[in-house]
């Protein structure tokens, strides 16, 4: 009984540390995504404002969490602890607080992301084609509200020509994408079916996300 008892609060510490390194790491990436979005080099402003990048942390949360709770609790302390220094830093360094943009971020780091950490871990843990529906679903979500959108409107619409392309980021939405799939699917198999679904779900994301973006800009 002892030594049960000892596994488990040898458990819990372990737990406990790992929490508690994940809040330092999202702590830093807040004030990181803050400074880089006063940057004047392009490429890391897009970092942080665009979401592929966050959305693949999310994955990565689920994809090694040890169960869907533990998943849940990651994501919602890791997003919360970003939000909290992102505009920590810009009310105490910039002089400007986010206004009812922190609510939403709030909003979003408590309802959306620990559910969305779930699906991804319970996803990965059964593989198969929920693995490969979810990988679908996240590269979709990368790329869809990303720069690589803006190369396909050149080719199907009349852009200004002075329109301010986004290269750097475009590839790194493609390496997030791409590792997604990667991360989430166990066999080949599971990978091309990914990718079969992959058209499907960024137009069920781009749809998703305008309707996200028109909701917090009414």
């Amino acid at each position: 009984m002892v030594e049960r008892l000892f596994r488990r609060r040898g458990a819990t510490a372990i737990t406990v540390s790992k929490l508690g390194a994940l809040v330092v790491v999202a702590l830093a990436c807040g004030l990181g995504a803050k400074a880089a979005d006063e940057s004047s080099r392009q490429w890391a402003s897009d970092l942080g404002t665009y979401p592929g990048t966050w959305i693949f942390v999310g994955l990565l949360i689920g994809r090694f969490a040890s169960s869907s709770a533990a998943a849940i609790l990651g994501a919602a302390l890791f997003f919360l602890a970003t939000v909290v220094s992102y505009y920590t830093y810009s009310e105490a360094v910039l002089g400007f607080g986010g206004g009812h943009f922190v609510y939403i971020w709030t909003g979003v780091a408590l309802v959306l992301a620990p559910p969305g950490a779930a699906v991804v871990s319970l996803s990965y843990r059964r593989r198969g084609w929920a693995a490969a529906l979810v990988a679908s679903l996240v590269a979709g979500a990368i790329l869809a509200d990303g720069p690589l959108r803006q190369y396909w409107n050149e080719l199907t619409i009349d852009l200004p020509s002075d329109f301010p392309f986004h290269p750097v980021q475009a590839v790194i939405d493609v390496v997030l994408a791409a590792a997604s799939v990667l991360l989430l699917t166990g066999d080949w198999r599971g990978r091309i079916l990914a990718v079969a679904l992959l058209f499907p779900a960024m137009l069920l994301a781009e749809r998703a996300t305008e309707h996200f973006w028109s909701i917090i800009y009414r």
